[in-house]
């Protein structure tokens, strides 16, 4: 089995790099939230679970922070974009780990442009 230190660059792939990852206050976004970290990324959890990411940005430290993001409303993700490159000026990383589905799908082919909206 695969320990996640293995996946770990002792280069810090990620160093200097800024990322935001939707989704980031728990399960998968948060070990990417993680990994990005430990690779040496500033990392921008966002969420509407405010009480975990900000809980997690704690935990990271200096080099994270939350911002609250509903990915379903534009002005979230503008705000979100917006208050990234002007705290950090840059963005290098876009993980868009969110996601709202209100059926089951067999691939990404069956949704339509209007059901992503």
């Amino acid at each position: 089995m695969t320990n996640i230190t293995s996946l770990i660059s002792p280069l810090k792939r990620l160093a200097g790099k800024v990322a935001i990852i939707t989704g980031g206050a728990s399960g998968i976004g948060a070990s990417t939230a993680c990994l990005f970290h430990e690779n040496g990324a500033k990392v921008v959890i966002a969420d509407i679970q405010d009480n975990k990411g900000e809980a997690l940005a704690r935990k990271l430290g200096e080099s994270a922070c939350y911002i609250h993001c509903d990915v379903t409303n534009e002005d979230d993700i503008r705000n979100l974009t917006d208050s990234t490159i002007s705290k950090y000026g840059k963005l290098d990383v876009m993980h868009n780990n969110a996601g709202i589905l209100d059926r089951t799908l067999s691939t990404i082919l069956d949704i339509t442009k209007s059901e992503i909206d």
